[in-house]
Formats: structure tokens, sequence, C-alpha cells
């Protein structure tokens, strides 16, 4: 993890450069919660995919770059959770496009770090 933080870190010395592709969101929210469901297992937390198996949502992007977020979002749940929690990837499809939620139970941001 340290790595790719630094990667990431590093990729903002050089001109952006995308590999954008149509992608299917529900995939990537699987995967991102895939990659995570054993550690936030080890902390006693639940992983759920509220979105059905055979969702799909096509967006335009790039795939690594997405996941890499996506994954973060899901992290960042599982490191402010507690034995018991459950942490929720919500994809909603309605008229007017698609929404990707991770909600978690952790404490939220303090207010005063928005001021």
């Amino acid at each position: 993890r340290v790595l790719d933080e630094l990667s990431g870190t590093l990729d903002f010395t050089r001109p952006l450069e995308l590999d954008v592709a149509t992608l299917d969101l529900a995939a990537l929210a699987r995967a991102a919660a895939a990659s995570l469901e054993a550690r936030a297992r080890a902390q006693g937390v639940t992983l759920s995919l509220a979105l059905s198996p055979d969702a799909t949502v096509h967006v335009r992007g790039d795939r690594s770059r997405l996941l890499r977020a996506l994954e973060n979002l899901v992290r960042n749940a599982v490191e402010v959770s507690t034995s018991g929690a459950t942490i929720t990837v919500d994809l909603v499809v309605d008229r007017d496009g698609a929404s990707l939620t991770v909600a978690d139970q952790g404490p939220g941001i303090d207010p005063a770090l928005g001021e």
C-alpha cells in the first residue's frame, strides 16, 4: 500500500496520462469491495454490496484510477470501522444517472475541519 500511495503522489509530478475506456461501474465496485474483503473480515467488519449481481452501469474513465479511488473509499471506511460494523457499497441507477455510495458507521468528519 505504501508503494501505491507513493506512486500516486509521484503521479502529480508528471503529465496526467489516462487510459480512458468504457467501464462497468458495478464491476469496479465489486472489485474494490473484493480487494478489501479479507481486511474487513479480519477486523470483524461486514462489507455489504447493495447492487444486484447482474447490475451494469457503463461509464467512461481510466480503470486503474477509478478502481484506486473506490478502493480508497472502502479502505477508509474499513479503517474507521469497529468490530461488528457494516460498510455498504451501494449503486443506485435512475433515469438521471447513477450514484455510488460507500457508507460506514464511523465517526464521520469533524465539523471543525470544515471551517
